[in-house]
């Protein structure tokens, strides 16, 4: 049986139902099991007819081989998982394709010079491990759904993100990639600069990586030559926004793919979560020489919390709150 590979693409603005992509040939237990309803893969109509995207249909029988049941009268092909005679010999990789929650920003110049806002919005994330049961890019898509909320609600522009940061604690598992801070620090302060020039004065470092430390002595920095720079959330904002959602783990004990991540996950890409995350549960309270010994020193799994306490619900309440609470840092750098 052939290995299922299991790539992230952009949302349906960038992969419509026309749109010609290839298909994997057989569908693992351990794949079917990884993944939640909702998630879409896609399937063949005929040799006449695009791939085209489908919601998962449980199934049963050989892999790669589709029950009776689901041909048409006329062998379409109308099954989640089409035969081997229908794709008409030709070899395909192994890869499904899962729908992303949050596509790139899709502005044109026209739209943003009428825009003509005076704050940009820059997502940074990660690619990082969170566990069992969120993929490497959870940091990425936090820090886009509340990007996303806050380009709805206030006049502000939206960036695409910045998806590898500093994650040097979490090398020890396969997946994780960083840059240097120095890199980092280099990236948002080069951007910012680009961006006054192009008459957007004030940029907000929207940050779910609690890792990038860096990016507190960037905003100093440019606060210090006489720039406008924000760093969103604060402590003080997540704080504030757990309580209210009723996250009942405190920030110290939910650090790593917990309460707080899994909620927001759930609610945006549920499709991402994998199952088993009511069972993943770590707490380590002592942390005091995570920086020399790494995250792999306080956990086997790369979970530091309780991801069994989330809901989707939650996650909408966290997001509500911290686009509540921007109101503030807009004052701040003097935009009304």
């Amino acid at each position: 049986m052939a290995e299922i590979k299991v790539v992230l693409v952009g949302g349906p603005s960038y992969f419509p139902d026309d749109q010609r992509v290839q298909y994997a040939p057989s569908l693992t237990e351990t794949f079917k099991k990884r993944f939640r309803n909702g998630y879409e893969h896609f399937v063949h109509q005929g040799p006449s007819t695009p791939w085209k995207a489908r919601s998962f249909r449980p199934w049963s029988g050989r892999p790669g081989q589709p029950s009776r049941s689901e041909h048409d009268a006329n062998g379409a092909g109308k099954t989640a998982f089409p035969s081997r005679e229908r794709r008409h010999g030709t070899s395909v990789p192994s890869v499904i394709m899962i729908n992303f929650p949050y596509p790139l920003p899709s502005d044109t110049t026209s739209e943003v010079d009428e825009r003509a806002a005076a704050v940009a919005l820059l997502p940074v994330g990660s690619y990082e491990q969170h566990g069992p049961h969120l993929p490497l890019v959870t940091d990425t898509l936090i820090a886009c759904a509340i990007a996303d909320r806050l380009a709805a609600a206030y006049p502000v522009q939206q960036l695409p993100p910045l998806t590898i940061s500093c994650s040097h604690e979490h090398e020890r598992w396969p997946g994780t990639v960083s840059i240097s801070a120095t890199t980092l620090h280099a990236v948002v302060s080069d951007i910012a600069a680009s961006l006054r020039r192009g008459g957007t004065t004030a940029l907000v470092v929207v940050n779910a990586h609690g890792g990038n430390h860096v990016l507190r002595n960037t905003v100093q920095e440019s606060t210090a030559r006489g720039e406008r720079m924000a760093l969103f959330p604060t402590a003080d904002d997540w704080r504030t926004a757990a309580e209210d959602a009723g996250i009942h783990t405190d920030a110290h004990s939910d650090m790593h793919a917990g309460e707080l991540e899994t909620s927001i996950l759930l609610h945006v890409g549920p499709q991402l979560v994998r199952i088993g995350h009511e069972s993943m549960d770590h707490v380590h309270e002592d942390r005091r020489h995570l920086l020399t010994l790494g995250m792999d020193a306080y956990t086997a799994s790369g979970v530091i919390g309780r991801p069994s306490l989330a809901s989707a619900e939650k996650g909408q309440r966290l997001l509500a709150g911290l686009t509540e609470s921007f109101a503030d840092h807009l004052s701040a750098l003097g935009v009304r």
